[in-house]
């Protein structure tokens, strides 16, 4: 059992199967070594040949910070090459995925990671025109009083003074 100590959930790892004779007899191999992250979410992607391409989290504290369980955490998103027999390369293609925006019943979410932890973050709302329609917050934002469209969200580092501009579409 690979049991994370933090929230005390299991730890996941991946595994494909595979047949040589179509179907008849399956194998099963672990893509992933296990040890001290949980590998979640596994995804096929198109085949190279023979050869699989499974992409996958890598979550560094085993459990959803959403609900409670352990600390926030940045975590890869991977892609693994899976032969045809079963065996996994070993090599990772790590892909860094921005921590974004989420908008869910009329509520936009600024996530909590890395350096928006810092006091000096600051974020606006835009609408099409450019004009600030709202101040943002780390977390909830209630947006339910806006209309649907094309927004764009505004960040500004009080340090460097570095502005970063994302889209976003609020949907009825």
């Amino acid at each position: 059992m690979n049991v994370e100590t933090t929230t005390n959930r299991l730890r996941a790892d991946i595994w494909c199967s595979y047949s040589h004779d179509n179907g008849v007899t399956w194998w099963a191999t672990k893509v992933t070594d296990g040890g001290d992250v949980s590998n979640r979410f596994p995804s096929i992607l198109n085949p190279i040949g023979d050869t699989v391409l499974v992409e996958y989290l890598i979550d560094q504290v085993a459990g959803f910070w959403g609900a409670g369980e352990g600390p926030a955490t940045e975590n890869p998103v991977v892609v693994h090459r899976v032969y045809p027999d079963g065996l996994a390369d070993g090599k990772n293609q790590t892909v860094r995925l921005r921590p974004t925006a989420t908008i869910a019943r009329g509520v936009l979410v600024l996530d909590a990671a890395g350096s928006r932890q810092q006091t000096g973050y600051r974020a606006e709302l835009l609408d099409v025109s450019g004009r600030k329609v709202m101040d943002l917050r780390i977390g909830d934002n209630d947006i339910r009083q806006l209309a649907p469209g094309v927004h764009f969200i505004r960040e500004a580092q009080a340090q460097a003074q570095a502005q970063a501009v994302r889209k976003v579409v609020i949907t009825r």
